[in-house]
């Protein structure tokens, strides 16, 4: 419901010895909400079926493929890589 925030169902995680799978409510937050963010990914993304949270080539080509945690990593470390620099 628009302004009220999201629930995640994470189908698996490395504390979930069961692989029962949780769910994860994430708040509206007036600067870098991450709903917005989330929502502006499915329009630009226009993502249809499959994972939100996909691979991208390097020309910009969404994959069908999850995208792996060690891509999550890599992603991070770039972005704060370019905001601090060493």
């Amino acid at each position: 419901m628009p302004g009220e925030g999201l629930s995640l169902f994470l189908s698996s995680s490395k504390s979930d010895r069961g692989h029962q799978g949780r769910s994860v409510s994430v708040p509206v937050l007036i600067r870098l909400c991450p709903v917005q963010a989330y929502e502006v990914w499915l329009s630009l993304s226009q993502l249809q079926a499959g994972p939100v949270f996909c691979g991208i080539d390097r020309w910009g080509n969404l994959s069908t493929e999850v995208l792996h945690p060690y891509g999550v990593a890599r992603v991070l470390r770039r972005a704060l890589t370019r905001a601090w620099p060493v």
